[in-house]
């Protein structure tokens, strides 16, 4: 990867601005001459660059062929691949295929410390969400319904997808229903509990586009009017098309005790989805005295699936594993999100401080193989997981959980942002 020269000198790692994106479908006329802030420092007549295309639509730039495909950050940022893990040599033999990988996750026992982080309503999800679904529960781990099914696919839908997992369930594991401020006014809540979810989960934030809502693209006045009936920003697009985008809701530290005590009422276990952010730490000390609260899923940087601004995406947020070195000691269990891939993420996670990690674009790539394809995949992180547990002479999963003086930052940067030396 080049080396971007600022006023500072080199500067290693970092995506180099080049004004220009495949997911945008611009380039630069001459790539090799950047200045400052990623500009072109030669413009044509006709720019082609994403100022040009911004200049041609009159608004910020969203990641393309949208329903086609799925998309995430590309700024370099130090993440969990800058952790090395150290080995412990002192300690009783441990055979991997032995390491049990059960465990408890948000108040139910699972096969392994993963879930399936929540998926949105988007074109580019919806053909593969049954497989996954269906490979979750016999994989028994959790799987959580993203938000807005039910603005999107109606009451049935919702009851799909719950049943879905619900008829392969083996025991292990849960179905959790997510749900936004939108989704908790269309009483998508009483709908979890009547359709038999094991929990819900409360959106207060994810890591793509935190502070924003999450959006989708349709076509059709008819929806468009079916969606603001629900509450959600309808805006009309120039080419006749809509987006949709949801509430994204806000956090009073005053009234949040009291809010999720009304949403215990509900009697369904309560999860969490926080991005990780300004004001994280004390969030979590307030969810900690909160006893229906059983788990928190913190989303950063790197995570997405659909339809997310490319800038937000690339500027905004950290990655998730950086919050474990500032946030209190909870109750509940806490999972990271957000650019997890492998066996060795997840255990690096837990090693910081993590009880288990979400995957979302990971499942989808195993899903282009069917349900087969995503269990075959959750088999290979759960090996994974067993491998480096077996590194660390611990016969549980369980007991990676907090070793962070058994990994070694590559850098400084790694080191400051993970609290790792």
């Amino acid at each position: 990867m080049a080396e971007q020269i600022g006023p500072f000198g080199p500067v290693k790692g970092l995506r180099r601005h080049y004004d220009a994106d495949l997911s945008t479908r611009t380039k630069n006329a001459f790539p090799d001459h950047i200045s400052s802030g990623g500009l072109p420092a030669v413009c044509g007549m006709e720019p082609i660059d994403q100022v040009g295309l911004k200049a041609k639509m009159g608004r910020a730039l969203y990641p393309e062929p949208y329903g086609l495909a799925v998309f995430a950050a590309e700024k370099r940022l130090p993440d969990l691949s800058d952790l090395q893990i150290l080995p412990q040599l002192i300690g009783e033999e441990v055979e991997w295929p032995r390491v049990n990988t059960e465990c408890g996750i948000g108040g139910f026992q699972c096969m392994a410390p993963l879930i399936v982080s929540s998926y949105g309503s988007t074109r580019a999800v919806a053909p593969r969400l049954e497989a996954i679904t269906v490979a979750a529960a016999r994989q028994g781990i959790p799987f959580v319904v993203g938000e807005s099914m039910f603005a999107t696919f109606g009451e049935d839908g919702l009851r799909r997808a719950i049943t879905a997992y619900l008829n392969a369930f083996t025991g292990k594991g849960a179905v959790v229903v997510q749900a936004n401020p939108n989704d908790i006014r269309a009483g998508v809540l009483e709908l979890a509990k009547k359709y038999n979810a094991h929990a819900v989960e409360i959106k207060l934030a994810q890591g793509a586009m935190p502070g924003l809502g999450a959006s989708v693209k349709f076509e059709g006045r008819e929806l468009a009017e079916h969606y603001k009936r629900l509450g959600y920003t309808v805006l009309d697009q120039p080419d006749g098309t809509f987006e949709r985008h949801a509430k994204p809701g806000g956090v009073d530290l005053q009234e949040l005790a009291a809010r999720f005590d009304e949403y215990a009422d509900f009697g369904l276990p309560l999860w969490i989805k926080l991005a990780y952010g300004k004001g994280l730490p004390e969030i979590m000390a307030v969810l900690n005295k909160i006893k229906a609260v059983k788990c928190v899923t913190i989303d950063g940087f790197a995570g997405a699936t659909g339809h997310a601004p490319l800038e937000i995406m690339n500027e905004v947020g950290l990655p998730s594993a950086a919050a474990l070195a500032e946030i209190p000691r909870c109750k509940f269990s806490v999972v990271m999100s957000g650019g997890i891939a492998t066996g060795i993420d997840v255990a690096k996670a837990m090693m910081l401080g993590a009880d288990g990690a979400g995957m979302g674009r990971a499942f989808l790539i195993a899903a282009s193989l069917g349900d087969a394809g995503v269990e075959n995949f959750i088999k290979a992180v759960r090996e994974e997981m067993q491998m480096v547990a077996a590194t660390q002479r611990i016969k549980s999963l369980k007991e990676l959980k907090g070793r962070k003086s058994n990994l070694a930052a590559l850098d400084e940067r790694a080191g400051r942002m993970f609290g790792v030396q």
